[in-house]
């Protein structure tokens, strides 16, 4: 089975306020924190319920195709 994950800070666990949806402002650096640790457990889900294969989306990278959203999110965890 594979799963395709779409994240973006608006509506992660403990996000409420402009300012930790906003990239430059005081709270975005523990938004993003935030939605890592909401991702880790929703992959945690797909790989308990069999997916052998996923895929992530950033919606945080704006004015770019889905395609070069995937490319840009497996980049990053591959240098994780």
């Amino acid at each position: 089975m594979k799963a395709f994950l779409s994240t973006d800070t608006e509506g992660i666990t403990g996000v409420c306020a402009e300012d930790q949806t906003d990239q430059g402002h005081s709270g975005c650096g523990r938004a993003a924190g935030l939605m890592r640790g909401d991702l880790d457990a929703a992959l945690a889900g797909c790989e308990d319920a069999g997916a052998t294969e996923t895929t992530t989306c950033s919606g945080r990278m704006r004015n770019e195709s889905a395609e070069n959203r995937v490319m840009q999110e497996n980049k990053l965890k591959e240098a994780s």
